[in-house]
């Protein structure tokens, strides 16, 4: 079923329709059921209208409800009611418009409201992807080299999108991160998973792509063995040293502590190390008591020095299991269709010389799928941890 409208009122004024369909210009899209059947007839000009498309209804085009504030070009009100009577009415697919309308004047409506259209039916702009990275999701890489390779890497996606990019940005506060995604800056974003999850919420983030990572990595807490420590609870006055900058293991230590009824001010001493190899290390040869380490920086560690495992001990039942370095999401202001194109193209690196270099670079073999629902055991931990503090533990 279809509505038939008048795309211009007595006097050359422009009608509801044709005044609505102008003012469409500045928009993305046209309202749906502006889609135009014009047939001409000597002097007569039949526009159409679907009642609907794609399920959103068409407005019913009623000359009662002009309004003459909101539409200034308009009939005055007592025009308005003299079309009362004039009405298109809507009888199948030969209805007879009532009101006749001079053909060269509708022509002049209809020419200005294709060139109102015309930028809009034009293809749709190639997706964008605007890359913020993290400094401490990727720690082991020089900066200048971070800079370079994500370039490239994001080059060889816009190769198989076809997307348009901007330039890389490289951040060492998650706060300016956060300020440039709501500004729209950066639509893609790179950083710790406690990081994302202590600066963004569920909302802000939607799926997309990430390095595969170690397989059954997770965060251990590693003891001298001569220290006598077996619970948290046995940390208190001893020595324990973190991964510098680590926002996980801050929480992650703090928790333990608290929900053992251990103040972190009870600790004899805690440091940082720039990496998990100084921190085996420092255990190693006796100038820390406990370290919290990821599983696979100890084990090939042990594998270089098999002494290690004789001297240092893994408390596995205090261990935080679901470990990431890093991963990639959109932001939620990334539309569906666009998060989807740059993802499938994303996946494909791995099919390309290039970008086989590439993910070596970042010693990852392939990217796959990332959620924001990979963040919930981050949330899960930082309330724990919110909830001990408040409650002064």
């Amino acid at each position: 079923m279809t509505h038939r409208a008048r795309c211009s009122c007595i006097d050359g004024k422009p009608g509801k329709w044709s005044q609505q369909a102008l003012g469409t210009r500045n928009q993305s899209t046209l309202p749906p059921w502006i889609q135009n059947a014009i047939t001409y007839d000597d002097q007569r000009i039949d526009c159409r209208f679907p009642e609907s498309l794609n399920g959103i209804s068409a407005p019913q085009p009623d000359a009662e409800h002009i309004d003459e504030h909101e539409h200034p070009g308009l009939p005055e009100a007592s025009d308005a009611a003299r079309l009362r009577g004039r009405v298109v009415k809507s009888m199948g697919h030969d209805a007879k418009v009532t009101d006749m309308i001079s053909l060269n004047t509708c022509r002049r409506w209809l020419g200005v409201l294709f060139l109102c259209i015309a930028p809009t039916v034009a293809h749709a702009a190639p997706p964008l992807l605007a890359t913020g990275v993290y400094m401490q999701a990727i720690r082991d890489i020089p900066r200048k080299d971070v800079e370079i390779t994500v370039r490239f890497w994001v080059e060889e996606i816009a190769n198989k999108a076809g997307v348009t990019i901007k330039p890389i940005q490289l951040y060492d506060d998650l706060s300016d991160l956060k300020r440039d995604v709501v500004a729209g800056k950066v639509n893609y974003i790179v950083g710790t998973p406690m990081g994302l999850v202590q600066h963004f919420s569920d909302e802000d983030l939607a799926g997309g792509f990430t390095g595969a990572g170690a397989p059954n990595d997770a965060l251990i807490l590693v003891v001298r063995r001569d220290a006598g420590i077996k619970t948290p609870r046995d940390l208190a006055g001893r020595r324990v040293q973190l991964r510098e900058r680590d926002e996980l293991s801050e929480i992650y230590l703090n928790t333990l502590l608290r929900s053992s009824g251990v103040s972190p001010s009870q600790l004899e001493a805690l440091s940082t190390q720039k990496n998990a190899n100084a921190l085996v290390l420092k255990l190693f040869f006796n100038q820390c008591d406990a370290a919290l380490i990821t599983r696979n920086a100890f084990e090939v560690a042990a594998e270089l020095n098999p002494q290690i495992r004789t001297h240092l001990q893994v408390l596995d039942a205090y261990s935080f299991e679901d470990y990431r370095d890093n991963i990639g999401l959109f932001s939620s202001s990334v539309s569906t269709e666009n998060r989807e194109a740059l993802i499938a193209a994303a996946l494909k690196v791995e099919n390309t010389p290039r970008g086989r270099q590439l993910l070596e670079i970042y010693r990852t073999d392939r990217l796959i799928l990332s959620h924001a629902s990979d963040l919930h055991s981050y949330r899960a931990l930082l309330a724990t941890h919110n909830k001990l503090a408040s409650n002064g533990r």
